[in-house]
């Protein structure tokens, strides 16, 4: 059986209130959230550190954690609407921002 989920996503830069925004409409909406779980991806701080040699490492990185939260969702929730505070999948920003 297919299970159609339909996810709210809000994208922007770092600090520009995606998490707020995602707490604020799921508390008013009564819609479950999943929030970017960004402290376990090992390669963040040498990213922020200046380290453009782990961009590609750090993207994937990204990408799997992702993956990974959907999938446990998706386990535990019989709900068909989420909020989150990322997309799903390769940003095509960050593909033009860093790997040029």
């Amino acid at each position: 059986m297919i299970f159609l989920v339909k996810i709210i996503s809000f994208e922007g830069s770092i600090g520009v209130g995606k998490t707020t925004l995602t707490n604020y409409f799921s508390k008013e909406l009564g819609i479950k959230k999943i929030l970017e779980k960004y402290e376990i991806n090992p390669f963040l701080k040498e990213f922020y550190n200046g380290d453009s040699t782990i961009n590609f490492e750090t993207e994937i990185t990204f990408i799997l954690i992702h993956y990974s939260q959907l999938k446990n969702i998706l386990k535990s929730s019989h709900e068909s609407l989420f909020l989150a505070d990322f997309l799903f999948g390769i940003r095509k920003i960050t593909i033009k921002l860093y790997f040029k």
